[in-house]
């Protein structure tokens, strides 16, 4: 029983590392499904793929450094979605001009 313990605490601290946390900055309607999110290593540049749509203000958390499809987790709505990693760790002058050239603005 401690062995399962063990591993069972093992395993949930190995997959809270790899999370990473941001919070929802842009998300305009007419841009697709594109939007920035704002975390302790820089921004992220999103594109919504299905389950819960954020908004601005949306705190997200997950597998977000890294790129790929990516489920995510928002806490403060207790719900699920997912994502791809167009971009991350990026300034906000990079992201701005990155979500201009998805949306075509």
């Amino acid at each position: 029983m401690k062995k399962i313990l063990i591993f069972f605490i093992v395993c949930l601290c190995s997959n809270q590392a790899f999370a990473e946390k941001g919070q929802v900055v842009l998300y305009q309607s007419g841009c697709r499904s594109y939007f920035v999110a704002d975390g302790p290593k820089g921004y992220y540049l999103l594109e919504w793929y299905g389950g819960y749509d954020p908004s601005v203000g949306d705190v997200i958390v997950g597998d977000i450094a890294s790129y790929g499809m990516k489920d995510v987790y928002y806490p403060r709505v207790d719900r699920e979605g997912r994502v791809y990693v167009d971009d991350y760790m990026l300034s906000k002058t990079r992201v701005i001009e990155k979500y201009r050239e998805k949306c075509g603005r």
